[in-house]
């Protein structure tokens, strides 16, 4: 003969497996429509309910999204005003931790008016249904939904143990939605984010491509202005800042074309195998007569063995190239400047150091953004189009490596990128 304690214990062990059910089908859901759905047929299981039904709210004056399934499989749509008691109880309950419940004729009192107790009593008439159970889903202090589920009359009542099983999923039911949320709030931002981003570099592209048809004919024609012997020699010197603008104009059109190619995020991203240590030596072989020029020493620490990243070559020298240069750029003559580069734990290090003016904490701070122009006046009196790092920090970004900078004032400025080594020959091939 079962006894009352019988039943109780009985009672737990299935409340809590059907917890344990709920919580698990839930716990690897990221999307708010997902949590619902596989939330819904733990529920009607685990609670033996007729019909279940949740809402999960959007704001103050958005009622968000909700839905419903009977044990049966049917789907039910619910009015708008429901919707609105539901989130008013759900909202009223959840202030006192506790779960609504209608019975027959019985409605929680101080909560709804008498009319919409009676909008209640007639949907529970329609669907034949006897007794419905409100059960608040929140996190922290936040009410994010409701929970409703409904018995028939041929249907026990809910029991103490059922309420408190109810409003503990509640709160699991609401963690989830929370995380939710999070997710997909993540997920929008960082699609808007792409999209401006997208929008700048077509932008940026656009603008370049239409400067640069208009800026080959002004050099063209300051060009040929300037080998006729016939000018005053006043006008040769205007044709000769001409040329020079012209000119400055022309790199800073070029740059934003490489800007505008490297933030591309739509472009596809085709990594191989690439000897930095070989682009490097290369890069040193352009910069040669400058470095002769203003008497520079360059010291290299390179392997004897190749050093391969893995990535693409023109983006890469991009970046030894900007490094290199504006090293040489920024160092007074009789400077030094070292190029170190090692395969560490997977990475790929590449250190470029100088004995240049170097630059403020300040400067630091803005040194990749598009545009930026040091500070100090002794830079700033050398030209350039302050896009040269800000394309560095986006060609290193979209091989997954990362940049630092450190620099004093006068003491000269250390770069450090590390990029993805390039994996075995039979990962690769594998690929």
């Amino acid at each position: 003969m079962t006894t009352p304690l019988d039943a109780e214990l009985t009672e737990q062990v299935r409340l809590a497996a059907a917890s344990r059910a709920i919580v698990r089908a839930v716990s690897s859901e990221l999307a708010l429509n997902r949590v619902v759905e596989v939330s819904q047929r733990a529920i009607l299981a685990g609670f033996r309910a007729s019909g279940v039904w949740i809402q999960v709210f959007k704001g103050e004056d958005e009622l968000g999204q909700d839905s419903t399934r009977s044990s049966r499989g049917l789907d039910l749509e619910l009015s708008y005003e429901l919707k609105l008691i539901g989130r008013t109880v759900a909202r009223a309950v959840w202030e006192s931790r506790e779960v609504a419940v209608f019975e027959g004729h019985m409605s929680p009192t101080g909560v709804l008016s008498v009319r919409e107790q009676q909008r209640i009593r007639d949907l529970m008439r329609e669907l034949s249904i006897t007794r419905l159970l409100c059960v608040p889903l929140g996190d922290g202090e936040e009410c994010l939904g409701a929970l409703v589920l409904s018995r028939h009359d041929t249907d026990d009542g809910w029991t103490p143990g059922e309420q408190r099983a109810a409003l503990d999923i509640g709160r699991d039911l609401g963690r989830a939605l929370a995380t939710a949320r999070a997710f997909e709030k993540e997920r929008r931002i960082v699609a808007e984010l792409r999209e401006v981003n997208g929008y700048k570099a077509r932008l940026i592209a656009t603008l370049a491509h239409e400067l640069k048809n208009p800026l080959t004919a002004i050099l063209g024609h300051a060009e040929l202005l300037d080998g006729d012997p016939d000018l005053a020699r006043g006008v040769l010197h205007s044709v000769e800042v001409i040329g020079r603008g012209g000119k400055r104009m022309q790199r800073l059109v070029e740059d934003l074309l490489v800007l505008s190619r490297t933030a591309e995020e739509a472009e596809a991203f085709e990594p191989a195998p690439v000897d930095v240590a070989a682009l490097v030596e290369d890069v040193a072989e352009l910069i040669g007569v400058e470095l002769l020029r203003k008497d520079l020493t360059l010291r290299r620490d390179l392997p004897g063995t190749p050093v391969q990243a893995w990535g693409e070559r023109p983006q890469l020298e991009l970046v030894v190239t900007n490094l290199l240069s504006n090293a040489v750029k920024y160092t007074p003559a009789g400077g030094t400047i070292w190029v170190r580069l090692e395969d560490r734990d997977e990475q790929l290090v590449l250190e470029v150091a100088d004995t240049g003016m170097g630059m403020s904490e300040q400067d630091q701070a803005h040194l990749f953004q598009e545009f930026f122009r040091s500070t100090n006046p002794e830079a700033l009196a050398i030209p350039g189009s302050g896009l040269g790092l800000s394309i560095v920090r986006q060609a290193v970004e979209r091989h997954g490596g990362t940049i630092t900078v450190s620099s004093r004032l006068g003491e000269g400025t250390t770069f450090v990128v590390t990029l993805p080594a390039s994996p075995p020959v039979d990962e690769t091939l594998a690929g």
